[in-house]
């Protein structure tokens, strides 16, 4: 492997794209073994700087694929890609022309929301800013990864972290999500969030911060609550599920 690691460094392209395939390969599917074997032997660095200087697309998609392989990996490895300036490469290639690219970035962000020693290079960021913007307007499938990106961040974040996002419109997109005209996958993932956003509210009740739950307020604020009442006649079983039980836990008094 260290041959490999050598021959990244080539100025032929067709094989350095020979050597990120191989290095792909190892890496697939984010094995921790495998993914330590390629990061020691160093490489992150040169993989990163092709993504932020190569004009060839083919080995940009590939040095992109191998980032993302490494962010399946472990946190410490992940460190390494955001040291050498991968959030850069995030932030643009989440507003990239390509929906496919995208989609993919939008994948990498998401797992790395998932480590919450992490999250907070995230808020440092603008890219969570972009993924709540991509939430409201992108193709279906970006909005699906861009949200699960938000749940996989209520997950780790703080009270204060939350107050970051809710500054952003985020309650009005996730119920503007949940309408019932939109695809059952689109209000799943927007449900599920709001039900974390809700047990947030929930904490700082238990806390004794507020009187009521604020977010259960907001949404009442803003009407959604006439959102969330009409997905009591969706007919997908799923969504009538979680709506009930989203007022069954979160919602103290009759809204039917």
């Amino acid at each position: 492997m260290s041959i490999l690691a050598q021959l990244i460094h080539s100025s032929d392209e067709g094989i350095v794209e020979h050597v990120l395939w191989c290095f792909n390969y190892i890496s697939e599917e984010g094995d921790n073994e495998r993914v330590a074997a390629v990061c020691n032997v160093g490489v992150i660095p040169k993989t990163v700087k092709l993504l932020l200087k190569t004009k060839n697309e083919r080995i940009a998609e590939l040095a992109f694929k191998l980032c993302g392989n490494i962010a399946l990996g472990s946190c410490e490895k992940i460190e390494i890609l955001l040291e050498h300036g991968f959030l850069n490469i995030l932030s643009n290639n989440i507003e990239s022309r390509t929906k496919r690219r995208r989609k993919e970035t939008c994948w990498v962000i998401c797992n790395i929301a998932a480590e919450k020693v992490l999250l907070e290079k995230l808020f440092q960021s603008d890219i969570l800013t972009k993924t709540i913007s991509v939430m409201q307007k992108d193709d279906l499938e970006v909005r699906i990864e861009a949200t699960h990106i938000i749940k996989n961040v209520l997950d780790n974040c703080d009270n204060e972290q939350l107050e970051q996002l809710m500054k952003r419109d985020l309650i009005g997109i996730l119920l503007r999500n949940s309408e019932m005209h939109n695809p059952v996958a689109l209000i799943d993932v927007s449900l599920d969030v709001l039900r974390k956003i809700l047990h947030h509210g929930n904490t700082l009740l238990e806390a004794g911060s507020h009187k009521l739950n604020v977010y259960t307020k907001q949404i009442f604020e803003i009407n959604g609550n006439v959102v969330l009442e009409k997905l009591q006649k969706h007919p997908n079983p799923t969504i009538y599920d979680k709506i009930v039980k989203l007022f069954d836990d979160y919602f103290t008094f009759d809204v039917v």
